[in-house]
């Protein structure tokens, strides 16, 4: 979803479309952006990472829905490292600005903007495949912990494939184009349909709603299932002990951690899907100028949009506890085991500490042993 797709049939002159409001081009409006998008650029590039590293080194944390976790920060970190360079060249140069020219510059100009709507749809999907496991978690939680590794795998590859099936026409609609200020890269169907505006439209239709309106709408049922189901669920009034209530406080942690993920990317993207729709029902179809206002509301959006890639790795530490201890071992890998080696990391356990370890790891299995249905359900 780029942001001058709205703008292209505007005039044949791409920069007409950006002189009407003159406070987008303000030296002070440009430094924010700088700003704005170099604090994107290295919260999502790192949280991102930090995610993947995670997974990868906690065996424990090799499940289902952290695999899709990471397939959603692979894509975020990607439409990052896409997105911002371009943004903060632009914002340097010219609207559309394509620095690199030739066969090769056409190329990434046809493959940078497929892969940037892609990495958006992927990040979705994966929400979607999240709640349509959990909700197999829920509704046969004796099984739900023996999908295997292959079937995963291939839920993945199933929302790269979609994504790519649906932004196809990137590759043919896209191209580049020398102007008087310099190259560009543009969107346009000039060549491949007898009416670009209204096939414009229809593809900008078919992929809000395809790609984002629909899935949406179908997560937020299935959560909304979900915790219908979960309130139903009896609790034995014998849960006394301390890894039951702990293993009750992360199972809700989990549930809120994963509706947290789909409200931020609600609220991220909403806004500037919203603003494309009106300025192109309101505005552009009817040949009227977008106003100032209009026009600066869409930027934010914009730029709200793209910061999405940055908050789900704060969701995700702020609502687990696993990713925090993680990223413990990861940045501090001493730090994270001072609760058992108060006098140094080095410090050599004596057989009554190992006896004690011993004791506690025996309760703990009795205490996920009667848990067994809400421990399946989540199991993150």
């Amino acid at each position: 979803m780029s942001y001058n797709n709205t703008s292209e049939y505007r005039s044949d002159d791409e920069s007409d479309f950006y002189a009407t409001c003159d406070y987008l081009n303000d030296r002070s409006v440009e430094i924010v952006k700088v700003v704005v998008c170099a604090v994107i650029f290295i919260t999502s590039t790192t949280g991102n990472t930090t995610v993947v590293i995670v997974v990868y080194k906690e065996r424990r944390m090799r499940t289902t829905v952290n695999f899709l976790i990471v397939n959603m920060a692979v894509s975020d970190c990607l439409c990052t490292v896409i997105v911002i360079p371009k943004l903060i060249t632009q914002v340097f140069t010219y609207p559309s600005a394509w620095l690199i020219t030739g066969a090769i510059g056409d190329a990434l100009c046809r493959i940078m903007h497929f892969l940037q709507d892609v990495t958006v749809a992927v990040s979705l999907l994966s929400l979607l495949m999240i709640a349509v496991e959990r909700y197999y978690a829920t509704t046969c939680p004796v099984i739900a912990n023996t999908i295997p590794r292959k079937r995963c795998g291939m839920m993945i590859a199933l929302t790269w494939l979609i994504a790519f099936l649906m932004y196809a026409t990137r590759f043919w609609t896209f191209k580049l184009s020398i102007e008087m200020e310099g190259p560009i890269c543009f969107h346009s169907w000039e060549q491949l349909a007898e009416d670009p505006l209204k096939a414009w439209e229809i593809e900008f239709f078919l992929h809000t709603i395809l790609s984002v309106i629909v899935p949406f709408i179908v997560v937020s049922a299935l959560y909304t299932t979900i915790l219908v189901r979960i309130k139903r669920i009896s609790v034995p009034d014998d849960v006394r002990s301390m890894g039951r209530r702990r293993q009750q406080k992360r199972n809700r942690n989990v549930l809120r951690m994963l509706l947290a993920v789909v409200i931020a990317f609600g609220f991220c993207w909403f806004p500037f899907i919203i603003y494309t729709y009106v300025a192109t029902l309101v505005f552009i179809n009817r040949d009227l100028e977008i106003p100032c206002g209009v026009e600066v509301f869409g930027e934010c959006a914009l730029y709200l949009a793209y910061l999405q890639s940055s908050v789900n790795p704060a969701i995700y530490l702020g609502f687990s506890g696993n990713y925090r201890q993680g990223m413990k071992k990861f940045l501090w890998p001493c730090l994270s085991r001072l609760p058992e080696k108060r006098s140094g990391c080095n410090q050599v356990e004596t057989p009554q500490i190992k006896d004690t370890k011993r004791r506690m790891r025996h309760v703990i299995l009795i205490a996920q042993g009667q848990d067994l249905e809400l421990r399946s359900v989540y199991n993150v």
